[in-house]
């Protein structure tokens, strides 16, 4: 996999900890704690393969809102992995919206690994 992965999550240590875990299967990373932040950092480029987010980002922002304000930045063939704790109740439009697949947290990492191999594939 060479993809280039976009990763919203305003915990940079788990932001990082996933960076490093893509870029041992091959993947590029681009990490943000908001879909602008991502931006800054690809320079608005449209070759972004997949979006991985946190559902429940700082300051009261919902991850699934960042996602898709990405993806309609940079195509809206882009797919998105939700991750979620399985505390939280998803909203009802995960599940009505193209390509959006949810994982809960923790994670299980050859289901996620799986799950990005999938999404990558597809595109």
């Amino acid at each position: 996999m060479t993809a280039l992965v976009a990763l919203i999550d305003s915990d940079r240590y788990a932001a990082r900890g996933l960076s490093l875990l893509l870029e041992d299967t091959g993947c590029r990373t681009v990490a943000g704690d908001t879909a602008d932040g991502v931006l800054e950092k690809t320079g608005q480029k449209n070759d972004i393969q997949l979006i991985i987010a946190e559902q429940r980002l700082s300051h009261g922002r919902d991850g699934l809102n960042e996602a898709l304000a990405l993806r309609e930045a940079v195509g809206w063939t882009v797919p998105i992995i939700l991750l979620a704790a399985r505390l939280y109740v998803l909203p009802a439009t995960v599940g009505l919206l193209p390509d959006i697949q949810a994982i809960y947290t923790p994670v299980d990492i050859p289901v996620l690994l799986g799950a990005i191999s999938g999404c990558i594939k597809k595109r």
